[in-house]
């Protein structure tokens, strides 16, 4: 055998290329439905970040209502800080951006109260109604700007939290009763133990409207842990240790276009184990999966296992029922790519020093990367020696290799020479080819023509011991090779 033609460039390539590939023979891909990025523009929210104004406050005391244009108190007496008056009493509104801000108190288990929650809440009437069971994305900016007890931390007390609840109808707060918590639950809700104190922290939420909302109320709540030992406080007068003074600003409420199935993995082979998995904020109660090209084996509700056994381009569809009626995820175009047949070469070929070579069977969808840095299906050969080659294609799922042994014709390619019984080729010659034996006198032995490999029995042909000459022709060389043959 000869010398590996530069191995050592070709060795990270080939630990790569058979570690990717193994790994995806044995991955299972993930396809999560989920809700499309695309939104409606409009926001829902009137005056979002309370810089229109009907007058201008002089004070912080109950000044929402009559100063902050379409929003109204529904609990307590939030304040308004704008125009000249703002900046007068920077320790209790700082908006996020512009001018403009609401400032809003909440304390647990105030004295006022009777032991329970003292709230301040604003209100107002959206744009135009939410639609039922249709996907919201509602955006917030809310910081503490005073409390009492837990400066330490640089966040709020989870004894509280400070909620939204959509709603048409009667409020959940009925005429200006400040005391306790809200009369139904909040529909979004945070545990002030995540908003930092005098800084603002920008809040994301996505949720189903459960019905044609065209009302807000927003303001402290109360919090899952406010009644529980650790929130128990002596009841004060003015706030308590888990009290809170927040400062509301730049809210968002805009509708997202929820109907698309997007693909977190978008490489699918030939052979792959692919799980469907449904993810929907809507409550599903049915669900019906359909993939063309996939063999279900196994579908559990919102999730579904398909194998797919042949490459092509195939849909998924899936129908779910919920309270808000039924809808169809759907997703075109799922690209499965084959895994083709396995690069094989000869195990060693006889070529000409200067002759081109095509790798037999060549695919023109895989890379061919060789172990001396050469690339491609078609090339030549610099030297003799041992050549490495890997086929690859573009999306990991195929990755196959083979070893040649390149012997060039100028360099004698029969053996054994001298010979007491036989001669034969070293590898594999390329084709077309002409080949003769002659003898000393030139007469014609036997003629080859396009012959892979040579073998001479010196006894079929009845040969006396003596020179003879193989004369091996191909499309871009040829070459005459003296041998000899002992009789014994």
């Amino acid at each position: 055998m000869g010398k590996l033609v530069g191995i050592e460039l070709l060795n990270k390539k080939l630990e790569d290329s058979f570690s990717q590939y193994m790994n995806k023979q044995l991955l299972v891909i993930y396809l999560v439905c989920i809700q499309a990025l695309g939104v409606n523009s409009q926001n829902l929210f009137p005056n979002p970040g309370f810089e229109e104004f009907n007058d201008c406050p002089t004070s912080y005391s109950g000044i929402v209502t009559g100063y902050c244009t379409d929003w109204n108190n529904i609990a307590g007496t939030p304040d308004y800080f704008n125009c000249s008056f703002y900046g007068q009493n920077p320790e209790y509104g700082t908006p996020a951006s512009g001018t403009g801000v609401v400032g809003m108190i909440g304390w647990p288990n105030d004295l006022y109260c009777n032991g329970e929650l003292q709230r301040e809440s604003i209100q107002t009437n959206l744009i135009e109604p939410m639609k039922k069971c249709k996907t919201y994305r509602l955006s917030f900016k809310l910081m503490i700007e005073t409390c009492i007890g837990t400066n330490a931390t640089g966040y709020g007390s989870g004894c509280l939290s400070f909620g939204f609840n959509f709603y048409k109808g009667s409020p959940p707060n009925f005429g200006n009763n400040s005391c306790g918590c809200w009369s139904m639950s909040p529909t979004i809700s945070l545990r002030c133990d995540s908003v930092k104190i005098q800084e603002y922290t920008t809040f994301t939420f996505d949720f189903v409207a459960l019905d044609n909302y065209d009302k807000v109320a927003i303001g402290p709540v109360c919090s899952d842990t406010m009644f529980s030992a650790s929130c128990i406080a002596p009841q004060t007068s003015g706030g308590g240790i888990h009290s809170a003074y927040f400062n509301l600003d730049d809210l968002s409420l805009i509708q997202i276009v929820d109907n698309q199935i997007i693909i977190e993995e978008n490489t699918i082979c030939q052979g792959d184990t692919v799980i469907f998995i449904e993810n929907k904020i809507d409550s599903i109660f049915n669900w019906q999966w359909e993939c063309s090209g996939g063999i279900p084996l196994q579908v559990h509700s919102d999730s579904a296992i398909f194998n797919f056994t042949q490459s092509g381009i195939y849909n998924m569809s899936l129908i779910t029922e919920s309270n808000c009626g039924s809808d169809t995820l759907s997703l075109a175009g799922i690209v499965v790519n084959p895994i083709y047949q396995n690069v094989d070469l000869d195990s060693s070929i006889l070529i000409c020093r200067s002759e081109n070579y095509f790798i037999p069977d060549f695919n023109s969808k895989l890379n061919y990367q060789w172990s001396d840095n050469a690339v491609g299906e078609l090339r030549y050969f610099k030297e003799s020696g041992l050549y490495y080659v890997v086929a690859t294609d573009n999306y990991g799922c195929h990755s196959s290799s083979d070893i040649i042994n390149v012997i060039f014709l100028e360099d004698g390619v029969i053996y054994p020479n001298p010979t007491i019984d036989s001669w034969k080729s070293s590898g594999t010659l390329t084709t077309p080819n002409s080949i003769r034996l002659y003898d000393a006198n030139g007469k014609v032995i036997k003629t080859w023509v396009d012959a892979s490999s040579v073998h001479i029995d010196c006894n079929t042909y009845n040969l006396q011991t003596g020179e003879y000459y193989m004369h091996i022709e191909t499309t871009l060389c040829e070459e005459t090779i003296k041998l000899i043959f002992i009789d014994n």
